[in-house]
């Protein structure tokens, strides 16, 4: 849960199964870090009876531009970091750009997908994009992967209509891969004029590669206008594995409809998605 307004505080508490507290954590909660007031921590199982934590720092100025980091933590059964891991959290990046909230799926050998997009004030000189990188239950970086990930899609400087928003989404699937939904802002016709969004989904294998048919644009779910509504559905968008190698997408309808609608779409594992089950 998050505490404060600006900073934000980050805590995690375990509850045993009939619903008591665990008494190996502490009873206020473990505090686990600081966030930017609006942005929401990714929280995910391990597969060995703890959790990942991954969030972005709160931005900071560097002189030029607002900078911040993303950090990754794991914390055992216990309530403590494991074995291998930093006595704190891991940092995956460097602070040179403004990285949003990053989102989480598991990988085939417990380690963790965290992908994230970076975006700057600057739109000339810093390289804006979606990011892939992946760590391993000993909390190393896995071959291929290294600091600031690697890219995945060219994220536009197009102006962005709110900070707090959550511009990816993750789920892995069976072959030890992994479905990222991008949010991506599109650049306006006219200078002055309102973007879009849209929202695409990536299908990569364990190595970070793109499966096979798929490239970085290969599936468009929808386009947004970039208004206030537009900024919640960075939060509204969700994915989740099905089980049998492909993702489920929940998204809110194009059409502006009340009281709004979500539509749920299945993807994979080509680039081909089903048609859109729509419920209120």
């Amino acid at each position: 849960w998050l505490e404060g307004v600006n900073p934000v505080a980050i805590f995690a508490q375990r509850l045993q199964p009939n619903g008591t507290l665990d008494p190996r954590w502490p009873t206020r909660g473990r505090f686990v870090g600081v966030t930017y007031g609006g942005w929401s921590p990714s929280v995910l199982e391990d597969g060995r009876g703890g959790i990942f934590l991954a969030w972005s720092s709160i931005p900071t100025y560097d002189g030029t531009l607002d900078v911040n980091t993303v950090l990754v933590s794991r914390l055992g059964p216990n309530g403590l970091n494991q074995t291998g891991w930093l006595s704190q959290n891991r940092v995956i990046t460097l602070p040179y750009a403004l990285h949003f909230p990053p989102a989480l799926a598991l990988t085939a050998d417990d380690g963790v997908f965290v992908a994230f997009a970076a975006w700057s004030e600057d739109s000339l000189s810093l390289d804006h994009g979606f990011y892939l990188t992946r760590l391993g239950y000993n909390g190393a970086f896995s071959p291929g992967f290294a600091v600031d990930g690697m890219r995945i899609a060219t994220f536009n400087p197009a102006r962005i209509p709110r900070l707090d928003m959550m511009f990816s989404h993750a789920a892995r699937d069976t072959s030890g891969g992994v479905y990222i939904s991008l949010l991506q802002p599109d650049e306006p016709l006219t200078e002055g004029a309102p973007a879009s969004l849209t929202l695409l989904v990536q299908h990569r294998t364990a190595s970070g590669a793109l499966a096979p048919g798929w490239n970085e644009n290969s599936l468009a779910l929808g386009s947004y206008n970039q208004d206030a509504t537009a900024a919640d559905i960075a939060r509204a968008a969700q994915m989740v594995e099905d089980g049998s190698g492909r993702a489920f997408v929940a998204a809110p309808e194009l059409a502006t409809a009340s009281p709004p609608r979500v539509q749920v779409r299945r993807v994979g594992p080509g680039p081909e998605v089903s048609a859109p089950d729509t419920a209120r």
